[in-house]
C-alpha cells in the first residue's frame, strides 16, 4: 500500500536537504538509486535540486531537461541570439517582432513578413529600410526601432560583452521582462524559466 505524506519546510534549503537525506536513507535500506525518482512541478526547479544532490555525491539523471528550451519565452531569447550570430535569419527576426513587448500589430507583422520573403540578403537591414518603415504604424515603428537599437548596440560590442549581459539587457531594454512581470500572475513560470536560462545559481532576475 502506498502512503502519501505531506511535509512542510521553512526554507527551500531545508527541503532540498531532506530530499537528499531521504534518498541516502532509502539507499542505505537497500533501494537502488535507479529506482528512486523526484518529481518536480517544473523543469526550472531542477536547477536548485541538482546542486543539492551533487553536494551529497548522489548520482542522478535529469529527464526532460530539453523542456526548458522548448518553452516559447526561451525560444524568443534564443531567436535574438541567433539573429546576432546570423543577420540572415529572417525567421528569428520575425519571431522576435511577434513578441507583444515590441508592440508590432498583426498588419505590420504581415508587412515585415512580405519584406522578408521579397528580400534576398540579410534580414537586419529591413529594420532601417525606409520603404518598410514608412508603412508601419507609430506604435509598431517604436517597437522596430527599439529592436534595431538593441541589435546595433550588441552587434557593435559582441566581442566585449559577456553573453549574460546581452541576455539581461535584451530582457530589460526590449520590454520582454516588463511584459513577463505584468503577466506573472497568469504565467509565473516564465520568470523562473528566464532565471534558469540566464543563471541557475544567481539571484532572481526580477528580484
Amino acid at each position: 500500500e502506498t502512503v502519501i505524506a505531506h511535509r512542510h519546510f521553512d526554507t527551500e534549503a531545508s527541503e532540498l536537504k531532506w530530499v537528499a537525506d531521504e534518498i541516502l536513507a532509502l539507499v542505505d535500506g537497500g533501494e537502488l538509486y535507479r529506482d528512486i525518482a523526484v518529481l518536480l512541478r517544473k523543469n526550472a526547479q531542477a536547477a536548485d535540486l541538482v546542486p543539492a544532490l551533487l553536494r551529497r555525491d548522489i548520482p542522478h539523471t535529469v529527464t526532460e531537461s530539453r523542456g526548458l528550451l522548448a518553452r516559447p519565452e526561451v525560444k524568443d531569447v534564443l531567436a535574438y541570439f541567433r539573429l546576432l550570430c546570423n543577420p540572415d535569419d529572417g525567421r528569428a527576426l520575425f519571431r522576435i517582432l511577434t513578441h507583444p513587448a515590441f508592440t508590432v500589430n498583426p498588419a505590420d507583422r504581415a508587412e515585415v513578413l512580405t519584406a522578408l520573403k521579397r528580400g534576398t540578403g540579410a534580414a537586419l537591414p529591413l529594420l532601417k529600410e525606409p520603404a518598410l518603415l514608412d508603412r508601419l504604424s507609430p506604435q509598431s515603428l517604436a517597437g522596430v526601432s527599439r529592436l534595431d537599437n538593441l541589435l546595433t548596440r550588441h552587434l557593435g560590442a559582441l566581442r566585449t560583452l559577456h553573453p549574460s549581459t546581452v541576455f539581461l539587457e535584451f530582457l530589460e531594454r526590449s520590454g520582454v521582462l516588463k511584459h513577463a512581470i505584468a503577466e506573472s500572475a497568469r504565467a509565473p513560470e516564465v520568470l523562473s524559466n528566464f532565471q534558469a536560462l540566464g543563471d541557475p545559481t544567481g539571484p532572481p532576475i526580477a528580484g
